[in-house]
Formats: structure tokens, C-alpha cells, sequence
């Protein structure tokens, strides 16, 4: 999903949540379930000036989930019966 995209801030990223997890355990019990998101932890301190993070996501199709929570990412929104808007692709960024 955004290996492509955040390619050149991999060193300042780790995988955590569900797919971390199942990236670990899928080769010791066979098969692979999946979550509808991806949860990054950001090394403030690895971060490059360029490429900049925002950018390369908005680029790639990617928007803002929600504006009080900078770190929230979406691509592919849906809009729900009830007027939310949801989104296929779900990437949490997470910084200390």
C-alpha cells in the first residue's frame, strides 16, 4: 500500500499495530489475515527534509482523515449512508 510512496523515509519508519504482527507469524502458521490499516511509528530524529512526508502522501492520492489528527491518512474515500466518509486505505502515522 505505501511502500512506494514513503520509500525514501523508510529508516525514519517501523511498522506497528496488526500488519506488524502478521508480517512476523505469517510464515510459522501459513496464512495471512489483514487489517484495513497500517500503523507506522515516525523516528522524529530520521526523518529527511526531503522527500517531504505530506507531499509524497497527497501525491500518491492520500488525504487527511481528520484535520485535528495530522497523522490520520486515508486513500479511496467512500461515503457511508449516513454521510461519513470512509476511507478503503487507512495509514496512521504515529510520532512521540
Amino acid at each position: 500500500m505505501i511502500e512506494d510512496p514513503l520509500a525514501a523515509q523508510r529508516d525514519s519508519l517501523t511498522l506497528i499495530g496488526g500488519q506488524a504482527v502478521m508480517m512476523r507469524t505469517v510464515d510459522r502458521y501459513g496464512f495471512n489475515t489483514f487489517t484495513k490499516d497500517a500503523d507506522f511509528a515516525i523516528t522524529p530524529e530520521l526523518v529527511s527534509d526531503a522527500p517531504n512526508i505530506e507531499q509524497v502522501l497527497k501525491d500518491a492520492g492520500f488525504e487527511s482523515r481528520n484535520r485535528d489528527r495530522p497523522g490520520l491518512w486515508g486513500r479511496n474515500p467512500i461515503t457511508t449512508p449516513d454521510g461519513r466518509t470512509v476511507y478503503t486505505e487507512q495509514l496512521d502515522l504515529n510520532c512521540p
